[in-house]
């Protein structure tokens, strides 16, 4: 085997044993994801709910609504408990993704202090870091693809 392979293989070899060890950045990337799977229109990022440069436990407005409808279930110290990365994914998918499906269809109901609903201001991409993403052309392939 010549150098390059060598390294090759010794590169890929440490990212797999790496990826072994990594949890999950955060319970709440199940959000984001279930989000994202829901409105598939729209590019969600973490700032949707957190605001940008300040602690995770610093919410926005739309983050605050989520919060208060899910504070009573502690689902992050849930989540933390879980020492196996199988047992946060099934945790997250079993428990976080209904009790945040719930909340959201509750926001959804509410509205804001213009009188608008929060399902339209999602669907219009009026959430900060809540856009709408937008069209690719035609035969052009998507970034990060």
């Amino acid at each position: 085997m010549n150098s390059a392979i060598k390294t090759a293989v010794k590169f890929t070899f440490a990212a797999a044993v790496i990826g072994l060890f990594v949890e999950p950045s955060s319970a709440h990337n199940a959000f984001k994801k279930r989000m994202e799977a829901k409105y598939e229109n729209l590019k969600v990022t973490c700032n949707s709910c957190h605001v940008k440069g300040e602690k995770k436990t610093v919410r926005n407005e739309f983050g605050k609504l989520f919060s208060k409808k899910l504070a009573d279930q502690n689902l992050t110290q849930q989540w933390r408990a879980f020492e196996e990365r199988e047992d946060k994914r099934a945790f997250e998918n079993d428990v976080m993704v209904p009790a945040f499906d719930q909340a959201l269809a509750e926001i959804k109901e509410m509205v804001n202090e213009d009188d608008v609903t929060y399902a339209e201001l999602i669907q219009a991409g009026k959430i900060p870091d809540l856009e709408i993403r937008e069209e690719e052309e035609e035969g052009e392939e998507p970034a990060g693809r």
